[in-house]
């Protein structure tokens, strides 16, 4: 049996658990963090971890993604997904638990001097068309 698959077979735990590509994510970013998958190693082609999740392939190219995003492996187009050797502490690109690394916002905030997402930065007036004709003008 697959070490990913749970003894009552299911794979990927209940519905309740979030969405099954996060899931995969999860998974292969501890196996990243507990050493099991060291810097350098070659990921499992796509199509056999979609047979060891028990998902669709676009659930494995979500998850993936989800991985680079987060900065834990590289793509090499027609060689396949790497594990990213990760900065020892105090590198640049790497924070301490719980704070962001350097040039990066915390997590929910924008970085400094820029407005969160959709919203104008302090004294400028937001992107998009302007306000409508005044309707109250005589």
């Amino acid at each position: 049996m697959s070490r990913y698959a749970a003894p009552d077979g299911h794979r990927l735990g209940g519905e309740d658990d979030g969405p099954k590509y996060e899931r995969v994510a999860d998974a292969i970013e501890a196996d990243i963090k507990s050493g099991e998958l060291p810097p350098g190693m070659r990921l499992q082609p796509e199509r056999v971890l979609m047979a060891e999740f028990g998902v669709s392939y676009g659930t494995v190219r979500h998850a993936v993604k989800v991985l680079r995003d987060r900065g834990l492996v590289r793509t090499r187009h027609g060689e396949g997904n790497y594990v990213k050797a990760r900065p020892a502490a105090g590198e640049p690109g790497q924070a301490p638990e719980g704070q962001a690394a350097e040039g990066q916002a915390p997590e929910g905030q924008a970085p400094e001097g820029q407005a969160p997402e959709g919203q104008a930065p302090e004294g400028q007036a937001p992107e998009g068309p302007g306000p409508g004709p005044d309707l109250d003008a005589p």
